[in-house]
């Protein structure tokens, strides 16, 4: 899977989880944190991190991660790549 299949899944499951909103994520700067704009909670974080390793069959390596960075599409990116 390449990276912008990646992006089209990460995209997809967070227009299902903001069906209830206004905003899409193809509206969401890939820099903006997922937490604070409210799309993920703790607990969805987690959700979201099994389903894209589900979806992409990539296993996310959290062990260099800064905190910060993976709660944005661009961070979730970065720990998607095969």
């Amino acid at each position: 899977m390449n990276e912008q299949e990646i992006r089209e899944v990460i995209f997809d499951i967070l227009n299902r989880r903001m069906a209830s909103s206004e905003m899409t994520a193809e509206t969401l700067n890939e820099q903006t944190s997922l937490i604070d704009l409210g799309i993920i909670d703790s607990f969805g974080f987690l959700e979201l991190t099994s389903e894209l390793e589900e979806k992409t069959g990539i296993l996310m390596d959290f062990s260099d991660a800064d905190p910060d960075e993976f709660t944005s599409v661009s961070g979730l990116l970065k720990l998607l790549k095969p």
